[in-house]
């Protein structure tokens, strides 16, 4: 049997998945566990655990023979539940789903995300109070038997999986660069292919309209793109999704954009559906996204697809990765002219984006992927 284990408390990458291994009629031979009992969308394949390393010691325990396990992501309760299931069934092979999250923002690493407004942003939140709140949160964690951040734990697990799954091979060198662990191999994979992200989209004129993050958290870093546009005295329409993530930050960087754009700027809070989100996206001629690491792949995978001049950290593992893949991206450093907002991507250049995206991320390019996981 193989086990698949997720932490999803919302349940879109939980039932995708289960979908997937439908479609495959892989459900027979696999075996899957939420580790989050508050899940929104549920599964009736799925069983779902309350957050507790009680439970989970209970959980292991009564799993039968278990030959591989699949992480969706590598967490802190991940981590937990690894170390559990050890105890019963010390041999099995394991797996890790990257998500990007669960690493690049671990509590030990994310100040080192956050450009000069969200670093100082984050330090005015954390305030004497907040960090007595911490301490007491975690004492109770440990009282409870809730899973709570054990970076050695953390260490302990990455050191014993097999095969690392992620869609740029660009994190899995950022990961495995800095964990001594020689037996795990890389294989590619993604939740959507770009038929499905593209599944039924009404087609659209490119706009000049720039597109500012995809979200309201301070990794994003909206404050400095703001500030560069302005003093560079670009004139585009701006479009900046804040529908989800941190409350005071999105009030935040409405208060910047109003105060240096006034009336050019669109703000995105109401949550839209896939599809609807997507079609949104699809006049967008110009998008900046200034986060250090990985974040954003839906939204960065359609706009390079439908034609748009993409702008990105040279840093990030997802700029180095399209470069490798040989897409035409722009680098926010080196790029970042009045006159790259001037002139759309050109014809030939959108083609070849589109054909690279679709050589790699097409249905029947995934479901191979997906195949070697169920395996």
């Amino acid at each position: 049997m193989n086990l698949h284990v997720f932490n999803d408390a919302h349940g879109f990458v939980l039932n995708v998945t289960i979908e997937r291994f439908a479609q495959a009629n892989a459900l027979q031979k696999n075996c899957f566990i939420n580790l989050n009992q508050k899940t929104i969308y549920k599964n009736e394949k799925v069983v779902y655990l309350k957050k507790n390393i009680l439970a989970y010691r209970k959980a292991a325990r009564e799993l039968s023979s278990i030959q591989s396990v699949t992480f969706y992501p590598f967490d802190d309760s991940a981590a937990w539940f690894l170390r559990e299931l050890k105890r019963y069934q010390p041999s099995f092979e394991v797996k890790w789903v990257f998500w990007s999250y669960e690493f690049y923002y671990r509590p030990d690493r994310y100040a080192a995300l956050l450009g000069k407004f969200s670093s100082q942003y984050y330090k005015r939140h954390q305030t004497y109070l907040k960090k007595i709140r911490n301490a007491i949160t975690l004492i109770a964690k440990k009282v409870l038997r809730i899973p709570f951040f054990d970076l050695g734990l953390l260490k302990s697990g990455y050191q014993q999986v097999h095969v690392f799954y992620s869609f740029l091979p660009e994190d899995y060198r950022n990961v495995y660069a800095e964990i001594n662990n020689n037996q795990c191999s890389f294989r590619q994979i993604s939740f959507l292919s770009i038929d499905q992200i593209t599944h039924d989209l009404l087609p659209a004129p490119l706009s000049h309209k720039i597109m500012i993050g995809h979200s309201a958290v301070p990794t994003a870093n909206h404050a400095e793109m703001l500030e560069q546009l302005s003093k560079k005295q670009i004139f585009n329409k701006l479009f900046i999704p804040l529908e989800y993530g941190e409350k005071q930050y999105k009030n935040e960087i409405k208060l910047l954009a109003k105060n240096l754009f006034n009336d050019r700027i669109e703000v995105l809070e109401n949550r839209l559906s896939m599809h609807e989100y997507y079609q949104k996206l699809s006049d967008i001629g110009y998008a900046l996204f200034a986060f250090y690491k990985q974040e954003a792949l839906g939204n960065i995978l359609f706009l390079v697809w439908n034609g748009a001049k993409v702008f990105l950290c040279e840093e990030s593992s997802v700029y180095r990765q399209f470069k490798i893949w040989g897409l035409t991206v722009f680098s926010i450093s080196q790029d970042f002219t009045k006159d790259q907002f001037q002139h759309l991507l050109s014809p030939e250049e959108s083609a070849k984006n589109k054909r690279i995206i679709e050589a790699l991320f097409s249905e029947q390019q995934l479901k191979t992927y997906w195949e070697a996981l169920m395996d």
